[in-house]
């Protein structure tokens, strides 16, 4: 294979690696709820203010099932924090949450779809509204949604107002949700979006709108306030926060993007940043142009003096004189018109005195040769003495 078709190869491939690691990721727009992720649906600004939601109070992350953790849980007024997109609970976890709540403490969860089971158990249905109305009133998408809380008067008034598609989901409940429970509510006061239901000694709190608390929301002007108020509700000795049931860290679990991988483990960085100097190396080096023998050339031969040479041993050996001295005549022709302007149209008297005036040669010599010239172009048959006569003649005019 060829060398540079090899190097070529290696050298663009380089620069599309290095390309690739150097501009700038693009928006992770999905769902990942996770404390970890500074993208707009990552949750790290919430993680971050619950040392300032509840001053003095420790928060722990719970990276295993709920099934696996709640038996070394024995304290009451712990606060547990589920923001998902989804919160699907296998009877272990649902088990174990209400084992939670039922010893006094309060569970907060936050998800678009929350599991069935627990929503059963807590006698409360999700039901789902697309956004349909205000465009059947108006002929147009409202892409502002307005969020109102019960305990909060200026909230009742105006409301907490964010940037949101209208697809709304909302619980109620078969015995109807009273507003001593209703904790919150989207656009229309029936449409119940937060909710605080007693459970044993404990209290869940249940919202259908997680995105509200990720880093996209809360930096929006009613975020943090609207945070807050949510937050006053509940009191915490200590937080445990969810990080195993999260979109993001199931997906993890499965796959991990190679250079996520590689940044976080030192000896991985240090072996790729090798290997990137290393290629580099290489490809500075080899491609350095190494000099190839150069073949030696014969020098260039005079082909048309071998050529004259040829047809004038041609003519003479074939005794061809007068046909020689003709073609002489024309060059001796070109020669004159060119350097002196001299035609067939000039008189014999004229062509002598014109190279009288303007040549080096002398009078004696151009009457010799031009009468010699005109005494003999007419003639077949020219003798080898007088044609080399006037070939002599003939060069001394064009070479002076």
């Amino acid at each position: 294979m060829n060398k540079n078709f090899v190097r070529n190869i290696i050298l663009y491939s380089l620069i599309i690696v290095i390309a690739a690691y150097l501009l700038p990721e693009k928006i992770d727009w999905s769902d990942s709820y996770s404390r970890e992720h500074d993208r707009p649906y990552g949750t790290e600004l919430l993680n971050s203010e619950l040392t300032t939601l509840f001053p003095d109070t420790e928060v722990e992350n719970l990276d295993q099932p709920l099934y696996n953790v709640s038996e070394n849980i024995d304290e009451q007024g712990a606060l547990f924090i589920y923001i998902n997109k989804n919160i699907r609970l296998d009877s272990l976890d649902l088990k174990s949450m209400l084992s939670i709540a039922e010893e006094g403490n309060q569970v907060l969860i936050s998800a678009e779809q929350i599991s069935a089971l627990l929503l059963d158990t807590l006698n409360v249905r999700p039901e789902y509204a697309y956004g349909f109305k205000g465009f059947l009133t108006s002929g147009t998408f409202n892409d502002t949604a307005t969020f109102h809380l019960f305990n909060h008067q200026e909230s009742r008034d105006s409301g907490y107002h964010f940037y949101m598609d209208q697809n709304t989901n909302y619980l109620v409940s078969d015995d109807t949700l009273s507003q001593a429970y209703g904790l919150g509510y989207d656009d229309e006061i029936e449409n119940i979006n937060f909710v605080r239901i007693p459970f044993g000694k404990g209290t869940f709190f249940l919202h259908t709108k997680p995105r509200i608390f990720s880093n996209y929301y809360l930096v929006q002007p009613d975020g943090q306030a609207y945070l807050e108020q949510v937050f006053s509700h509940m009191d915490a000795r200590k937080v445990y926060w969810d990080e195993y049931y999260k979109v993001a860290n199931a997906a993890k679990r499965q796959s991990r993007s190679t250079r996520e991988v590689i940044a976080k483990q030192p000896p991985l960085k240090w072996a790729w940043n090798v290997a990137m100097v290393s290629l580099i190396l290489f490809l500075l080096f080899m491609s350095k142009r190494k000099q190839k023998a150069i073949p030696e050339m014969d020098p260039y031969r005079n082909d048309s003096k071998a050529l004259v040479e040829t047809l004038g041993d041609l003519y003479f050996h074939q005794s061809k004189n007068a046909t020689m001295l003709r073609k002489k005549f024309k060059l001796m022709d070109q020669h004159l018109f060119r350097k002196y302007g001299i035609t067939r149209e000039h008189k014999t008297v004229e062509i002598k005195r014109i190279l009288m005036d303007r040549s080096f040669i002398s009078s004696t010599f151009i009457n010799d040769t031009i009468d010699l010239i005109e005494l003999n172009k007419n003639k077949q048959s020219i003798s080898d003495r007088t044609l080399a006569d006037l070939n002599k003649r003939i060069n001394k005019i064009i070479n002076d």
